[in-house]
């Protein structure tokens, strides 16, 4: 049966370049891409506005507390395959003037005036394209190379050791090995379709990497939250090398070490996680431009940890303000209201403008107490 499986996904893959697996679909020149990561990054499916201007907020607070403890915060925004390289995604899908609407363009905009140690290799990378001597991904990949988990941890190691103002380990290439046998997550979209023959690779760069400790007087911890991005750092022993030997929480859900890699130890007790945090120097949170939403949910619990009960009212708070800005909008636009209004300030003697907010208020709470009552 598995062999029929694999035939049935091979015809429809060599004769109509389509695919039986969820979420993937064949660009140009087999070249494949996951729907999801194209949709969230050029802004074909995205997180409410206002909750991304929130969460820009919650982490500028949630930066400045663990600041306080002597803990700093790195936020790490990985570059998408869908993001770098558009240039091979297929006809169908109306990118133009998308990506600044976009869940990576609003957050991160969001954060420029914010109080965030904000490293953002999606710029970076997209900035030093032609220039770049590798691949930075595969063809049948979703995730960046392990040649690019190398440039990223050198810049991560440079960016902290200015941040604490101490020697860091240094990276150090070795090699770099050229080849077309793909490892790693290099062909982890190709491996899910199961397919019968394989699909021609690129040729990809796998970096043989060392540290150099020689100038490092302080062993700096660093304790890495993060999505499948993170996963070759493990590959390349750069948790253990460059970070300290610190932990991964993957999606802050999971606890991983040095020691056993992709096979989990225990799950984040989440009722205690800022004790961990205070025993790392670093807390590394790492995400990938086209999934915010696990982003946007780990800042919300770490924020709901440290300020335990400002959440909810914060938000709850902003949401009804917007809700009533809104009520405002539609008595303005209605004449009859308006001028209803008008007649009552003129009899009261108050003010048109707080009569209005106070008429849209009584509105909302009015509509409130209606919903809980059905």
């Amino acid at each position: 049966r598995s062999f029929f499986v694999r035939v049935f996904n091979q015809v429809n893959y060599s004769f109509y370049k389509e695919t039986s697996t969820n979420d993937v679909i064949v660009g140009k020149d087999k070249y494949l891409y996951s729907i999801n990561n194209i949709e969230q990054y050029y802004g074909l499916d995205t997180i409410r506005k206002d909750i991304l201007i929130w969460r820009a907020i919650q982490l500028e607070r949630i930066t400045d507390s663990l600041k306080e403890m002597g803990i700093d915060l790195i936020l790490v925004i990985a570059p998408s395959k869908s993001g770098y390289m558009p240039e091979y995604i297929p006809k169908g899908f109306d990118l133009k003037n998308m990506v600044n609407k976009s869940n990576y363009k609003i957050f991160t905009d969001n954060l420029k005036d914010k109080r965030v140690d904000l490293l953002d290799l999606t710029k970076w990378f997209q900035a030093n394209k032609e220039r770049t001597k590798y691949n930075l991904f595969s063809n049948t990949g979703i995730h960046w190379s392990q040649y690019g988990v190398s440039l990223s941890a050198d810049t991560i190691l440079k960016y902290s050791q200015s941040l604490k103002n101490r020697n860091m380990p240094r990276l150090v290439y070795d090699t770099i090995l050229l080849s077309n046998k793909l490892q790693g997550q290099d062909e982890d979209i190709e491996t899910s379709m199961n397919l019968l023959l394989n699909i021609k690779d690129v040729s990809m760069p796998y970096p043989k990497i060392s540290f150099d400790n020689s100038l490092v007087t302080t062993k700096t911890k660093f304790l890495c939250i993060g999505d499948s991005y993170f996963w070759d750092f493990f590959t390349l022993d750069i948790l253990k090398q460059g970070f300290g030997g610190g932990e991964f929480w993957y999606y802050f859900n999971e606890v991983h070490s040095m020691a056993y890699a992709k096979n989990k130890v225990k799950d984040v007790d989440k009722s205690k996680f800022l004790d961990e945090f205070k025993k790392n120097d670093i807390i590394l949170l790492l995400a990938n431009d086209a999934n915010l939403y696990y982003l946007t949910r780990v800042i919300s619990e770490i924020y709901n940890g440290i300020f335990p009960g400002r959440i909810d009212k914060e938000f709850e708070y902003a949401e009804r303000e917007k809700k009533i800005d809104e009520i405002v909008e539609d008595i303005i636009k209605t004449p009859e209201w308006l001028e209803s209004i008008k007649k009552q300030a003129k009899e009261r003697r108050q003010d048109l403008n707080i009569l209005i907010r106070d008429n849209a208020r009584y509105v909302y709470e009015t509509q409130q107490e209606q919903s809980k009552n059905k």
